[in-house]
């Protein structure tokens, strides 16, 4: 009996089984085909979102905050710096309005009325050439030595006028005063020689 022939590999039929495994690898290499068709390397960039009402209100608050926190800085700085020299000539520019009211009471023959006004500015400020003159007319008005020295306080501001220094002279030589009568001359015709009142006085007083 002859051997019965077997079929060789080559001419062999695939099975079922086989069938379904090359279906699954074909399946497989085609998924892997499709996601590297797909594959982008460049990372995906979110888009920023623009900012809402609200934020925008919460900023702008805080700039205004911010803008209102340094002006206020700045203006307690100026306040503190130049404060006290406002101030000063405020109080210097009031007391010059109160002793040149006093000053035309007493041109009227009023002094008893012009001294709640000069009391008020010497108060204010005693240093100031307007107050000084104040006084001392209405010293003078009233017959006192102390308007002597406020005469020669005003002599020595840059404010004195030649009216202030003959005034000075006939208040110095009514209380005796002779040696700063014949200073405040001499000074006097140095200054302003020429004026013929000032050769008068210079003559009544030699």
């Amino acid at each position: 009996m002859g051997q019965e022939s077997k079929p060789s590999p080559q001419n062999a039929k695939p099975g079922p089984s086989a069938i379904v495994s090359s279906a699954v690898a074909k399946d497989k290499r085609d998924a892997a085909t499709a996601n590297l068709i797909d594959f982008n390397p460049t990372p995906a960039v979110k888009a920023s979102q623009p900012a809402s009402k609200s934020d925008t209100a919460i900023i702008r608050r805080r700039i205004a905050l911010w803008t209102t926190a340094l002006a206020a800085l700045v203006l307690i700085s100026l306040v503190l710096l130049l404060g006290p020299k406002l101030y000063r000539k405020f109080k210097a520019w009031r007391a010059t309005q109160f002793a040149l009211q006093g000053e035309e009471l007493v041109r009227e023959n009023r002094a008893v009325d012009a001294v709640p006004y000069i009391r008020s500015a010497y108060l204010l400020s005693p240093q100031t050439p307007e107050v000084l003159r104040a006084m001392a007319q209405m010293l003078t008005a009233y017959s006192s030595p102390e308007a002597t020295n406020y005469w020669n306080w005003l002599l020595l501001t840059t404010d004195a006028t030649d009216d202030d220094r003959r005034a000075a002279i006939d208040c110095a030589m009514q209380y005796g005063l002779f040696n700063e009568a014949s200073t405040m001359i001499k000074d006097l015709l140095a200054r302003s020689g020429g004026d013929a009142r000032n050769q008068l006085i210079a003559a009544h007083w030699d």
